[in-house]
């Protein structure tokens, strides 16, 4: 057996024959204890719960992106018809769907929101008053609120 001292390190070689030397620590029958294994498990796992977790969030973000994208454009499109027509289009209870599996209740002419999108009006008090319109994506339920005075529209609730 020969022995290398490296630094504050030390290498034992055995040999069957003068120049064949084979390091002494390939035939020790030391492993990976249970233990260890049940670590790297559980830190795999706290690593893979966190970025589903970012991932989700990514997402809802994305999807309120979207459902907002939507609100602006249904309004746009309030905003046309009322000056081409001196009324808003639509009533309570209408729904505007680009879910597939979801029709739409009434005709709102070239609007038509983004894929699995569907919107809600939810009340319309009168001419004058603003007007409430439910967006959900998927996960993210938007309540927006529309001012038929000032032609403006504002955010007013998120639910997750």
């Amino acid at each position: 057996m020969i022995t290398l001292n490296i630094g504050k390190s030390r290498v034992n070689f055995m040999s069957s024959h003068k120049n064949n030397f084979i390091p002494s620590c390939l035939f020790s029958q030391k492993g990976v204890t249970i233990i260890e294994i049940v670590i790297a498990v559980a830190i795999v796992g706290i690593l893979s719960a966190i970025a589903t977790y970012s991932f989700i969030e990514i997402n809802k973000k994305a999807y309120a992106t979207v459902a907002r994208y939507d609100a602006n454009r249904f309004f746009n499109a309030q905003k046309e018809y009322y000056f081409e027509h001196d009324l808003f289009f639509g009533k309570q209870g209408d729904i505007i769907s680009g879910n597939p599996g979801v029709p739409s209740t009434a005709n709102f002419g070239d609007f038509e929101p983004s894929n699995n999108v569907i919107m809600k009006i939810i009340s319309v008090e009168s001419e004058n008053e603003p007007f409430t319109v439910e967006i959900r994506l998927r996960t993210v339920n938007l309540l927006f609120e529309f001012n038929r005075i000032t032609n403006d529209f504002e955010l007013i609730e998120v639910e997750p």
